[in-house]
């Protein structure tokens, strides 16, 4: 038992001082973060500003505070939700994942900690620059803007790790896809737009059809974004949080474990191409 504790301990350290190293070089990239933050922000600013004095009071229920409030805590969670990286895949062709293969190491978790490492890092920067200006708009919006119930809070900040998960992963299995094909850079456009469409990035779903939305509800990009956004912004009953939070950790679960079997298929098939 005391040696199956020490492997643990050991594993955690070393993954934690993986990521800690990743925030490290990310530092190093500030200015670029700081550019990029603000090409991303400045023109939804720039819509919610026009909108905060032009807009309609209410829209399919949402206020027009709480409509902000979605706005911008989403480009918030957008900040944070990994993205598909194309290391993976260049690892995968040119053969320099054997490197990684021959250490002590589950490839899945050292990279899941450098995505997690770079991201605390972008999405803190988002937080700073953006907190003043969230603020300074929501003030001068009337009616109500985020729910004051602690409970929708504490679920939503539960939820944001899950949504980290569940975005690696997907993009994860995307990359190890390189074990059979080429290139797989258009299917991983593909997936960043539609995994922001369809957890409803843009706008809320419920401006959807019912129909609709009881379709996107079997799939786990809801519960990733749009579902905790509706709880802090009144929207959500908690019981309606509680259950997607279970949801949300049963699809993360079944998708680490479909994407762990195809790794393990995707090895048996590797050569070390160029290696």
């Amino acid at each position: 038992m005391s040696a199956t504790i020490e492997y643990v301990r050991g594993r955690i350290s070393l993954y934690a001082a993986t990521a800690a190293s990743e925030i490290q070089a990310a530092q190093m990239y500030r200015i670029n973060f700081f550019f990029s933050l603000v090409c991303d922000f400045v023109p939804l600013l720039g819509v919610l500003y026009v909108w905060a004095g032009m807009g309609p009071e209410e829209l399919y229920g949402y206020g027009r505070g709480q409509l902000m409030a979605y706005y911008l805590l989403s480009a918030l969670i957008g900040s944070w939700l990994p993205s598909v990286w194309d290391e993976v895949g260049d690892n995968l062709r040119d053969g320099t994942l054997t490197i990684y293969l021959i250490r002590p190491v589950s490839y899945y978790w050292y990279y899941f900690f450098v995505v997690l490492g770079s991201n605390l890092v972008f999405s803190s920067m988002g937080l700073v620059m953006l907190a003043p200006v969230v603020l300074a708009v929501l003030s001068g919006v009337s009616g109500p803007v985020v729910s004051g119930a602690f409970v929708p809070w504490i679920l939503f900040f539960l939820m944001l790790p899950l949504g980290f998960a569940l975005h690696f992963t997907v993009g994860f299995g995307i990359q190890i896809m390189s074990f059979w094909m080429d290139r797989v850079r258009g299917v991983t456009y593909m997936w960043g737009i539609l995994g922001s469409v369809l957890g409803g990035a843009y706008f809320p779903l419920d401006f959807l059809p019912e129909s609709w939305v009881q379709v996107l509800r079997l799939l786990p990009f809801y519960y990733a974004r749009c579902l905790p956004l509706r709880g802090v912004t009144g929207e959500a009953a908690v019981g309606e949080l509680v259950r997607g939070l279970g949801v949300l950790l049963l699809w993360v679960v079944v998708l680490w474990g479909f994407v762990q079997w195809l790794w393990a298929r995707g090895l048996g098939a590797y050569s070390a191409p160029g290696g």
